[in-house]
């Protein structure tokens, strides 16, 4: 459960200036040394994402007036109630990727997607 707390932080995507969404609605994949991840974004700033039969829901706000876009994470517990927020910032990785990436402490919002290979760096793919 850890593991798949931390990467609910790591993921995600967007919804424009906190309320039009920049990410094309539908369900990506990522996937994670073999474990695979589901985020299905349905346009309202709703996210679910499925790991082997759990699921969990966010609400997630964009900001693209920042540079680099950020990005802010309500997790929610199974009963649908307020946790925290994660801060994060996130990109255009190509046609149906964007690379997210989330704070490592739950406070300070990363600045870069850098270095190169960083573990807190997903990239999220759309399936067709």
């Amino acid at each position: 459960m850890k593991k798949f707390a931390f990467l609910l932080f790591s993921i995600f995507s967007l919804v424009n200036a906190y309320s039009q969404s920049t990410i094309d609605s539908g369900t990506y994949r990522y996937s994670a040394k073999g474990d695979e991840y589901y985020y299905h974004f349905n346009g309202d700033s709703l996210l679910t994402v499925t790991h082997k039969g759990d699921t969990s829901q966010i609400i997630f706000y964009t900001d693209t007036s920042k540079t680099p876009n950020h990005i802010d994470m309500k997790i929610l517990d199974h009963e649908g109630n307020y946790i925290y927020t994660s801060l994060g910032i996130f990109e255009s990785a190509g046609r149906g990727r964007y690379r997210i990436r989330m704070s490592s402490d739950m406070i300070n919002r990363p600045k870069t997607f850098m270095p190169y290979g960083n573990p807190e760096v997903v990239i999220l793919v759309k399936l067709r």
